[in-house]
């Protein structure tokens, strides 16, 4: 239980993750709705497959139960022989599905950090199937995009099979599209990389490293130079750190945007269309300015407009996008999509009053 900004008691409940707790919480309230009293009640495992790996050719002993955990729930038997006969051979087959072949291991070690070839080719999947809307307007420029910390593993070399995909893109988030001006455009962009060191916004406790939210692009390209002040959205006060106000993003520069076939600078007023995931229209990841209600950041450049929630699963966009390849085969590069700074101070010797120079020295700039 902690206390909101509100002064008000909050109860936080985590059960762990895939459905393998269940256990009972009993929440007291007073006649104005706060609450009074929280009992919690036994914990127990409910896994499908136990509390060992299945299979267990190393005969690994079931893990430690934690101090309140109960023994595991035993399975209904009827209904596990549903899985292991019915269920699960299906699952298996469709996973097993081959929809194309990939030409070179492409890692997601990088992806909330720099341009990697295996963001390049997810982001441009998601924008290829936004760009397939029926009420797509050609004179609106139509960009992607997709957080890092939605691209969960790497893709090997080979075969491209159905359960690769979604172990890539595991959470079935939908695609969709949202509108925003191009000075929305460039917030959302330094909302991206507002986590990235070395230049917190505060410290490491308000601006974490590797942040899910760093900004796969396709038909976009920018810098960053990651000395510079990042994004901060207003911060209240906490116990050891005082409030501080919102500030606007210096990070991103050299913004150009795929018209045709040619990229040209960014317009701040110009309006844009965005491809990206319904998780981040919702303001996922801090990218409140795809929101109506607008940046969090930089509130004088509001959000965004027409928001559309596809209902596509973005691992089916991404099935489909390698079917429509050549030989549905896929072969991404690194495209200097994005370029990462990092602006030095160097001493020099002073001359009459000249000021210490600074030198661009490029890093990160792909795998």
């Amino acid at each position: 239980v902690i206390t909101g900004a509100d002064n008000k008691s909050v109860v936080v409940v985590q059960d762990w993750e895939w459905a393998k707790w269940i256990g009972d919480l009993v929440i007291g309230f007073d006649a104005n709705g706060e609450v009074t009293t929280v009992a919690s009640g036994v914990i127990k495992p409910v896994w499908a497959d136990g509390l060992v790996p299945t299979p267990n050719p190393n005969n690994v002993p079931p893990r430690a139960l934690i101090p309140g955990e109960q023994a595991e729930i035993t399975p209904d038997a009827t209904f596990q022989g549903d899985i292991t006969n019915t269920f699960r051979p299906a699952i298996d087959a469709l996973g097993s599905t081959v929809v194309g072949a990939n030409t070179a291991a492409l890692s997601n070690s990088n992806v909330r950090a720099r341009e990697t070839a295996l963001g390049n080719f997810l982001a441009d999947a998601i924008r290829d199937k936004v760009a397939k809307f029926a009420d797509n307007t050609p004179s609106i420029p139509l960009v992607c995009i997709l957080n890092g910390g939605g691209i969960r593993t790497s893709l090997d070399v080979g075969p491209i099979t159905v359960g690769e995909i979604l172990q890539i893109m595991p959470i079935g988030t939908t695609g969709g599209r949202v509108t925003v001006t191009g000075a929305q455009l460039k917030a959302a962009l330094e909302n991206g990389v507002s986590a990235l060191q070395p230049g917190a916004a505060v410290d490491s406790s308000r601006n974490a490293v590797g942040s899910g939210r760093f900004p796969n692009v396709s038909g976009l390209k920018y810098t960053v130079d990651i000395s510079k002040l990042s994004a901060q959205p207003a911060l209240a006060a906490t116990s050891t750190l005082p409030a501080l106000p919102a500030r606007p993003g210096q990070r991103i520069s050299n913004v150009l945007v795929l018209e045709g076939s040619t990229y040209v600078p960014l317009d701040l007023a110009k309006p844009y269309r965005v491809a990206t995931l319904s998780f981040l229209i919702g303001g996922g990841d801090g990218y409140s300015v795809f929101r109506t209600s607008g940046d969090l950041a930089d509130p004088a450049v509001g959000g965004g407009t027409g928001q559309i929630d596809s209902g596509l699963i973005d691992a089916d966009a991404v099935q489909d996008y390698i079917k429509a390849q050549p030989n549905a085969t896929i072969n991404p590069q690194i495209e200097d999509r994005i370029k990462v700074i990092q602006t030095t101070r160097v001493n020099l010797p002073m001359i009459g009053k000249g000021a210490p120079a600074t030198t661009p020295v490029a890093v990160l700039n792909g795998d």
